[in-house]
């Protein structure tokens, strides 16, 4: 897409704990599987081939440091779809291994991580192939807290706890400042230099009319 260009594009935001939680469920799912399961059936098993293909994308992008967090990515692009797709699949394990203690301590807790955030449209901002944004600091809103541990103590992750009650701060708090955002995007979501247009994706409501979307149009 032109930099110029005016046509609104739909946006998702990830955040980083939800690729952390899609990543721990595909992990232990795989390491309880793998060793009660032959090496003949995991081969021909579809189910595991997309559980091993979504570990690996989720993986690729946990271990990628160009990534400014939380994701801004295109929707219906191929890194949306990865992580929708992986979203989906740890969703669907998460719950039929319900009866595993392993997951039954912090399902409640993985379940917050694993919700996806509501999302907005926006002109005038350049797309790399993949669907991430290319001037990502025309996007205000980090988790800067998060993405330091991520670059600095990267192993720090690898033993997130999603039962720790700062952990889950940490996201509500990124919660919070993502609905303060919202209340005034184009002062405090977008850097001054953003000169496109916002619109607010507003949860769907059935039977709400058509309309009840904010647009607001920028310099």
């Amino acid at each position: 897409m032109d930099a110029s260009a005016d046509k609104m594009v739909d946006f998702a935001i990830i955040p980083i704990e939800t690729l952390i939680a899609c990543k721990y469920i595909l992990t232990e799912v795989l390491n309880i599987i793998h060793p009660n399961t032959s090496s003949m059936r995991v081969l021909c098993s579809q189910d595991i081939d997309a559980l091993s293909l979504h570990y690996h994308q989720a993986k690729e992008l946990f271990d990628s440091s160009d990534i400014v967090w939380p994701l801004i990515v295109k929707q219906k692009s191929r890194i949306y779809d990865n992580i929708t797709g992986l979203m989906k699949n740890a969703t669907e394990w998460l719950e039929r291994s319900a009866f595993s203690a392993l997951f039954a301590e912090h399902s409640k807790n993985l379940k917050k991580y694993l919700r996806l955030q509501r999302g907005f449209s926006a002109s005038r901002l350049a797309l790399h192939r993949d669907g991430t944004v290319l001037k990502r600091e025309l996007i205000a809103l980090e988790q800067r807290q998060m993405m330091l541990i991520h670059r600095e103590n990267f192993d720090q992750l690898k033993f997130f706890c999603f039962g720790d009650h700062d952990n889950m701060q940490k996201f509500e708090n990124f919660l919070v400042v993502l609905a303060w955002a919202r209340e005034q995007p184009l002062g405090r979501m977008f850097s001054k230099e953003f000169s496109g247009a916002y619109l607010e994706h507003v949860p769907h409501v059935q039977d709400d009319p058509p309309s009840d979307r904010v647009s607001l149009a920028g310099k």
